[in-house]
């Protein structure tokens, strides 16, 4: 399993401990499942390792610099911060458990100015909430386990995920330049 707990210092603060508690609840439900955590900075992973020895938390981790692309492919399931990592595990077919969590101040002015129901890439691509988001008080580390357990264990709505991730990745991969070429056209009488 891949978990990507962000890729700022601020990110990693606020989900990094309910990731790993998380992950202590996963390996009781399904013991054997190890951990692989890619960091795009040492000064990330220098905060993961001092949180993780924090929480007192004793999992198989393997820690890697980088390769999250790599990390997120060999992975059964992934459990990642929101942003640019959800989009690249969507196009890797990856099933995911998506979760962020802000300061209450942040949060407060943020949620007046969100449009959409979705905070992820792939659920706003898609349409509908392919992926789970779990934000805020949400993001617990009980309702992270129970999601992940969830794709562990229903395979057919695992299937019906990636599923859906493709046809997400069809939507992107169609000449977006062309039709923004024609539709600038069209507006200019040409």
């Amino acid at each position: 399993m891949a978990l990507l707990p962000g890729s700022r210092l601020s990110e990693m603060n606020m989900l990094a401990e309910p990731m790993l508690k998380a992950a202590k609840l996963i390996v009781a439900q399904r013991p054997g499942v190890c951990f692989v955590i890619p960091f795009a900075t040492p000064a990330l992973k220098q905060k993961f390792e001092q949180i993780y020895e924090e929480t007192g938390c004793e999992l198989d981790i393997t820690l890697v610099d980088g390769r999250s692309r790599e990390v997120m492919a060999a992975a059964n399931v992934v459990m990642l911060a929101s942003g640019t990592a959800a989009l690249e595990a969507m196009l890797l077919k990856r099933p995911m458990v998506i979760t962020y969590r802000l300061s209450g101040l942040s949060y407060f002015f943020i949620k007046y100015l969100i449009k959409t129901p979705y905070v992820s890439l792939p659920n706003i691509l898609s349409g509908k909430e392919v992926a789970k988001e779990l934000i805020q008080k949400k993001a617990t580390p009980e309702n992270l386990a129970a999601e992940v357990a969830r794709l562990f264990a229903d395979k057919k709505q695992t299937a019906t995920i990636v599923g859906e991730f493709y046809k997400a990745h069809e939507i992107l991969k169609q000449d977006a330049s062309a039709k923004a070429a024609d539709a600038v056209l069209k507006m200019i009488g040409n």
